[in-house]
């Protein structure tokens, strides 16, 4: 409810006041006061939205009580009225930014148009408040997300400014298998709206590029084995409603700004699990040891340990050689002989020597995403063009350069446009379509989350 301070030495106009705006269904916590003294201690303890005064008042007149208030509240509405007709009167009040000037008697039709605009001005600054703090939440969490740290953090905000970050517990990190945001699911806040249908409890979300979103659960001491629930539950959803594959991976524990970018990066790396099982949507998956992977018969394993060898893939190649003896050890059933030659069919494809060149590999991804930034990129596209597997190319590429692929393609994106934005005169629409975005309501949220302006703002 908004606040309303009336200042007039007659009780009679004061009544007045409350009755039409009784009258016209305006629903102000109201104060009074009978003279600008009285207002003006009353405006201290009762920061009212709009203070409508009387032009004229014993102690101090409305003029001075008005200049008085600009200094002390320079975001108050002021609304004068007053019997005199008097151009010098509204000189004053315009200069004083008066939102509005009424003349007594008050028409009751030009009353209501005036308190009309008054709250309408009002409903748009508290829109305004509330994005403005929506974008520098989800600003200040990006930087995080992003290895910014929170100590620089700190330096930069007030700590109030960063108190929300101490209500976060977990992350849910959702990841698609090719670019969703911002052209399949396009109203990110009916997308969160939609996953939270089956989180019982409070939490924000984020969309860090358009392949990967971040949950942040907010005051939740849920058990490992909830959480897991939770988050299959989410997936259902997910891909019930758009039809697209995706994984999740649940953080540690957090306790706030402090520990959000380690837990981010945990979670990543749980998700490169994926590339190892079928059918599973959920990491770090629950107790692994017991699960059977993905490859049980020892004919895939030794196809997969060759494409692991062919694609120079070492972190995968381990990984299929431990499961395959793994199996060879507890398949009591099978004589020697064949364990001989499941072994003999391994070393002949290891010995195969193959040159490194991760440098170079990572290199003509480099320039191959900034070749087609245009066009529709993902790491699997990508893997598919560099004869490797999506998790090889994922690790290489980020032990090499220091950054995931996705978060790589959409930096290169962000910078083009930036550079057009700055050397060219067009239009915004042509900008997101040629830096590759679908939809340029997200092109825009895009580029403001990532530089702390619009593209309008950014290009003045």
């Amino acid at each position: 409810m908004f606040r309303l301070m009336i200042a007039d030495d007659e009780d009679a106009e004061r009544m007045g006041i409350r009755f039409l705006l009784h009258k016209f269904g305006y629903a102000f916590e109201i104060r009074e006061a009978s003279d600008g003294m009285e207002a003006l201690k009353g405006l201290r303890e009762f920061p009212a939205d709009i203070l409508m005064t009387d032009v004229k008042m014993p102690f101090l007149n409305g003029i001075e009580l008005a200049a008085k208030v600009r200094e002390q509240f320079p975001d108050m509405q002021i609304i004068f009225f007053s019997g005199y007709d008097d151009f010098e009167y509204v000189k004053q009040a315009l200069s004083l930014q008066a939102v509005d000037y009424i003349l007594k008697p008050v028409d009751p039709a030009e009353f209501n148009r005036v308190i009309g605009r008054g709250v309408e001005r009002l409903m748009r600054d508290k829109e305004a408040i509330t994005q403005n703090k929506a974008f520098l939440k989800s600003y200040v969490i990006a930087r995080l997300l992003n290895q910014v740290s929170y100590e620089k953090l700190v330096q930069e905000y007030d700590r109030e400014q960063l108190r929300f970050l101490r209500e976060y517990t977990r992350l849910i990190v959702i990841e698609f298998e090719e670019d969703v945001f911002g052209s399949v699911i396009s109203d990110i806040k009916a997308f969160s709206n939609l996953s939270g249908g089956v989180i019982s409890g409070e939490f924000d979300f984020l969309d860090l590029t358009p392949s990967q979103g971040v949950f942040f659960l907010k005051r939740m001491e849920l058990k490992e084995e909830h959480l897991q629930e939770l988050a299959r539950c989410i997936h259902l959803v997910v891909e019930k409603e758009f039809g697209k594959k995706c994984y999740l991976a649940v953080s540690e524990r957090i306790a706030g700004g402090e520990d959000m970018g380690n837990a981010y990066r945990q979670a990543e790396r749980s998700l490169e699990e994926r590339f190892f099982y079928q059918d599973s949507y959920v990491y770090p998956r629950e107790n692994p040891a017991q699960q059977e992977p993905v490859k049980t018969s020892d004919g895939q394993l030794l196809q997969a340990i060759e494409k692991d060898v062919a694609c120079r893939d070492g972190y995968s190649l381990k990984r299929n050689v431990e499961i395959l003896l793994e199996v060879c050890r507890n398949n009591g059933f099978q004589s020697y002989i064949y364990t001989r030659f499941v072994c003999a069919s391994l070393i002949k494809i290891l010995v195969k020597e193959l040159p490194d060149g991760k440098d170079r590999l990572a290199g003509l991804v480099e320039q191959y995403i900034k070749d087609h930034y245009d066009q529709p990129l993902s790491l699997d596209l990508l893997a598919e063009k560099a004869f490797r597997t999506p998790h090889y190319l994922s690790s290489i590429f980020i032990q090499e350069k220091g950054i995931g692929i996705n978060k790589y393609i959409k930096n290169v994106r962000m910078e083009k446009a930036r550079e057009l934005l700055k050397n060219t005169n067009m239009k915004i629409s042509d900008i997101c379509e040629q830096v590759g975005y679908a939809s340029v309501s997200y092109f825009c949220r895009s580029f403001r989350n990532e530089y702390g302006v619009t593209p309008e703002q950014y290009r003045r």
